[in-house]
């Protein structure tokens, strides 16, 4: 079963977010990491996807 995930939009630009995993067989987990497509800005690696999602919606806005 695939999970979707919501992913806001950057907190910099306003830009789309991607999100980069891999499967690690060896130590059973998902290394993850997101990324703004329009300005590079980035989480660091999370172990889970969960981890990465909760940490990039979670950041705050840029103050103008």
């Amino acid at each position: 079963m695939k999970v979707k995930y919501e992913l806001k939009p950057c907190p910099f630009c306003g830009g789309n977010a991607v999100m980069h995993t891999w499967r690690d067989e060896r130590f059973r987990r998902n290394p993850t990491r997101i990324e703004c497509y329009d300005c590079g800005a980035s989480t660091v690696i999370y172990d889970m996807i969960r981890q990465a999602v909760s940490a990039w919606n979670k950041r705050l806005e840029a103050k103008q």
